[in-house]
Parts: structure tokens; C-alpha cells; sequence
């Protein structure tokens, strides 16, 4: 909208071992025992997992679109119905 990213999405990583590998590169590094759980789910055969985000969030995080601009895009929909 008007130049800004209001849909975001993206694929996790779903392969065990390269899941592990990130986490130690990750700075600080994040230890794979401390997250068996999810790390055993794509041991396990957890699909691989995507998506996309969708909210107004995205609209109102950056400081120069506020709810009165929201609100006008609003207005002109419902007129233009």
C-alpha cells in the first residue's frame, strides 16, 4: 500500500539438522537442547510449514500512517460500494 509492506510471509526451516546448524550460527547462539520439543517435531515428520501475516500491525508500525489515514481509506471504501 502506498509503497509499504503490509503482507508478510515465510517459510520455517524444517529439516532437523540444518534447523540445529542455524541455531549455533545464530548470534547469541541458541542451544538445541533447549529446544528438542520442536526441533524433534521435524524428526518426527512435521511437515514443512509457510505462510503469510496480514493486519493492520504492519499498516500503523511505521510512524507516518496513523488510524486517520486508516480511517480515510475506510471512508472511501465504503463510499465507493
Amino acid at each position: 500500500m502506498r509503497g509499504q509492506e503490509i503482507l508478510s510471509g515465510a517459510q520455517r526451516v524444517h529439516d532437523p539438522e540444518l534447523l540445529k546448524k542455524r541455531m549455533l550460527e545464530t548470534v547469541p547462539p541458541i542451544d538445541p537442547a533447549t529446544m528438542t520439543d520442536y526441533v524433534n517435531a521435524f524428526e518426527w515428520g512435521a511437515p514443512p510449514h509457510a505462510g503469510a501475516g496480514l493486519g493492520v500491525y504492519l499498516l500503523t508500525q511505521y510512524g507516518h500512517i496513523s488510524l486517520i489515514v486508516l480511517q480515510q481509506a475506510w471512508t472511501e471504501l465504503s463510499n465507493s460500494s
